[in-house]
């Protein structure tokens, strides 16, 4: 009698177990909270403008620095429009990345704005800048970072998620 009452509080207690288990709030990869969390992507069109200070082209644009919804310890990354190929589909490259023309080299990089470091400029430069909280990051191993389309995918957003800034 003890060892059936045994099987049956064990099989209770699993089904108990088992119903309280959930997959998340249909976020990525069901990782609880990470969706209610805001992933931000700005796209920004310019001409990097030159700073004699740093002696360097740098653009303006700091509404992601400045923007309050992202925290101390989200992830930002930003990526260069290359060129867009002739099925019309975009080549986005992550920063920091070295160029060579036969200009020179030119290096662009970012911290609280996008800069480049050479002595010559490149014009209607077009930049994405992709934030998003770094418990993604903790959660998931399978997100390329260097690669924009996948990054967009794994974080399920579409073009309709870019905030164009002009």
């Amino acid at each position: 009698m003890k060892k059936k009452a045994f099987n049956i509080l064990a099989f209770l207690m699993i089904i108990l177990v088992a119903g309280s288990c959930s997959d998340g709030v249909d976020g990525i990869n069901g990782m609880d909270g990470v969706d209610a969390a805001p992933i931000q992507i700005f796209e920004i069109g310019t001409d990097l403008l030159f700073n004699p200070a740093a002696n360097w082209y740098a653009t303006p644009f700091q509404t992601f620095a400045n923007d309050e919804s992202i925290e101390n310890d989200d992830v930002v990354l930003v990526y260069r429009l290359e060129f867009i190929t002739s099925d019309d589909l975009d080549v986005w490259r992550q920063l920091p990345r070295p160029y060579f023309t036969d200009q020179g080299m030119l290096v662009y990089n970012f911290d609280f704005s996008i800069w480049e470091e050479s002595d010559f400029l490149l014009r209607d430069q077009i930049f994405r800048i992709v934030a998003f909280p770094s418990e993604i990051l903790e959660l998931t191993s399978n997100i390329d970072l260097s690669d924009f389309g996948s990054l967009m995918k794994s974080l399920r957003l579409n073009q309709s998620d870019v905030r164009r800034i002009q």
